[in-house]
């Protein structure tokens, strides 16, 4: 991004960090948008490119719903959409099958589950948590050996988790946003509204291969970028073809 002369603004969720959570009963996703949206007006910025990882992309469509023109396009990186049917969760690796089956079948249990998992990862070491959450994808593992992915994870996520604060609490109502019956409305909302490219690696072990196929035929409006030899950490694997991307839809 700076070789390019591209500003990116990377901003802290609330409820991690130093930030307030969402308050208790407020819509946590429509919540989030908005906050980002508020970040936009303190830059002075009226529209942008959204980038988003993993599930984050149901994020930037509730800030088009919210304030239509605000995002000019839609970048999901490792895009994942909502789940259809119980085979798209089956078909999960064992840890992300685990937290979005518990988020997804018995929320209740969503808690422990987070709980445990931030203990784990205070107590062995981020690496390792890393190193367990991707045992089955050595694509991301790869990715993970670059000693600048590696510090950028680790040192990055301290906002989530760090000696002095656990971010559990906002991942457990993340995870809730993410399978929550109202995100399968989200797509049909902004279909043709917002350019929407989907980065995707046929290796992610949240999204299998086969359901991001099912997920090209569902949404036959977004355009699918496919990447057979990456996994989840699409994005750190390749930035050039996220920013060309990006570049399409900046206003210079």
């Amino acid at each position: 991004a700076r070789q390019r002369g591209i500003c990116v603004i990377s901003p802290i969720r609330a409820g991690f960090g130093q930030s307030d959570p969402v308050p208790d009963g407020d819509d946590f996703g429509e919540q989030v948008a908005q906050d980002l949206l508020t970040v936009m007006d303190h830059e002075g910025i009226e529209s942008l490119p959204v980038i988003s990882m993993a599930a984050d992309n149901g994020f930037a469509g509730r800030m088009h719903w919210l304030r239509p023109g605000s995002v000019a396009a839609i970048i999901a990186t490792s895009g994942c959409f909502p789940l259809v049917n119980d085979e798209q969760a089956a078909r999960q690796q064992p840890l992300h099958r685990l937290v979005h089956s518990t988020a997804r079948y018995f929320p209740k249990l969503l808690p422990f589950v987070a709980k445990a998992s931030f203990k784990f990862a205070r107590k062995r070491g981020k690496q390792k948590m890393v190193e367990l959450m991707f045992a089955k994808s050595p694509a991301d593992l790869k990715v993970f050996e670059n000693p600048e992915v590696r510090d950028a994870v680790i040192e990055g996520s301290d906002v989530a988790l760090s000696d002095r604060h656990s971010g559990h609490e906002t991942f457990i109502r993340q995870c809730l946003s993410y399978h929550d019956p109202d995100q399968l409305t989200l797509l049909p909302r902004i279909e043709g509204k917002v350019p929407y490219h989907s980065m995707n690696g046929l290796l992610d072990p949240a999204a299998h291969a086969d359901t991001v196929a099912e997920n090209q035929i569902r949404y036959p409006w977004i355009e699918f970028h496919i990447y057979p030899d990456a996994g989840q950490w699409l994005f750190f694997q390749y930035p050039s073809d996220v920013f060309d991307v990006v570049e399409r839809y900046l206003n210079r």
